[in-house]
């Protein structure tokens, strides 16, 4: 090709921006979908501090769901029980988080998965 010069960069970014676009549609489509799971969930409530703090974040490339408040991990996981410097026992977990995650995962990966 005499004095043809083809240039598809524009082109090819232009498809990976809509690529993009569709991607981060279909992961803030899967944290919608665990949210409301996780909203409807027997979250353990002594205060409501806790079931109130679940919390999504859209981001320019990924979604995150998640609890604000410090003590999710010890109400999900268990911890030491300690009093005044002494160890006491332990305080057994009460999952929350894992069981919802665990029954969605099949269908977030669905979403995640969706044509773009």
């Amino acid at each position: 090709m005499n004095g043809v010069k083809l240039d598809f960069r524009s082109e090819v970014k232009k498809v990976e921006k809509e690529l993009s676009k569709n991607a981060l549609r279909n992961r803030k489509k899967a944290a919608q979908e665990l949210q409301r799971r996780l909203k409807a969930a027997d979250i353990p409530v002594d205060t409501g501090n806790l079931k109130n703090s679940l919390d999504k974040v859209n981001g320019r490339i990924n979604s995150f769901v998640g609890f604000k408040a410090p003590h999710a991990r010890l109400v999900e996981n268990g911890h030491e029980l300690i009093i005044k410097g002494v160890k006491r026992g332990r305080v057994e977990g009460r999952p929350f988080f894992r069981p919802v995650w665990n029954m969605s995962i099949d269908d977030l990966k669905r979403i995640l998965g969706e044509p773009l």
